[in-house]
Order: C-alpha cells, then structure tokens, then sequence
C-alpha cells in the first residue's frame, strides 16, 4: 500500500488558538419563561459570532 505525500498528516493541521471568551452552565430567565438554560461557548482569536432572538416581540 503506498501513502498520498500531499496529504498532511494530523499533526500538520492541529492549530491552536487563544480562547477571548468563554461561557460556562449560562442561565436566563424572565419570570417562569427560561430562555438560556446551561449555555456553554467559547469564542476563539479571529473568530465572529452574533446570537439573535426575539428580544421586544411577542408571542401571538
């Protein structure tokens, strides 16, 4: 059996990269209503993120 060489090997592809945020077992309620409930993230360096909701609607 011959190797692929222009396939990297793992050890090749493994970047690491600094944590600037992160999140551990978040809760949110509003009243009885639970909008977050053990919420975990981590944002890495170089990373975007947006989290969007319903805020000031209602529910009909």
């Amino acid at each position: 059996m011959t190797l692929n060489k222009n396939i990297p090997s793992l050890d090749d592809t493994i970047v690491t990269r600094d944590i600037v945020l992160e999140i551990k077992d978040l809760y949110k309620s509003f009243g009885t209503n639970n909008v977050l409930y053990g919420f975990n993230m981590k944002l890495y360096q170089g990373e975007s993120l947006v989290i969007m909701g319903k805020s000031g609607s209602e529910n009909r």
